[in-house]
């Protein structure tokens, strides 16, 4: 549950300058420091969402999907 709160995060600090635009379309002077504001808060909770799946050993997994079967071909994705 704490990786989906940072991954939510991330989003949202992403969508922030571009929900600022639609409500006030009117660019300020201060517009690009408020992006490259989001963009580094962005990058930094997803470098700490990155660590935690590193030292949880979630980068690891593998995961394999059956497709389907058609006659005896047998189709899956990993």
């Amino acid at each position: 549950m704490m990786h989906f709160s940072i991954t939510l995060m991330t989003l949202i600090s992403l969508l922030a300058p571009i929900l600022a635009t639609l409500i006030n379309p009117n660019k300020s002077t201060l517009y690009p420091y408020y992006v490259k504001l989001a963009i580094i808060y962005a990058l930094i909770t997803s470098t700490l969402s990155m660590m935690f799946f590193i030292l949880t050993g979630q980068e690891s997994m593998i995961s394999n999907w059956h497709w389907m079967t058609i006659q005896t071909i047998k189709l899956s994705l990993s």
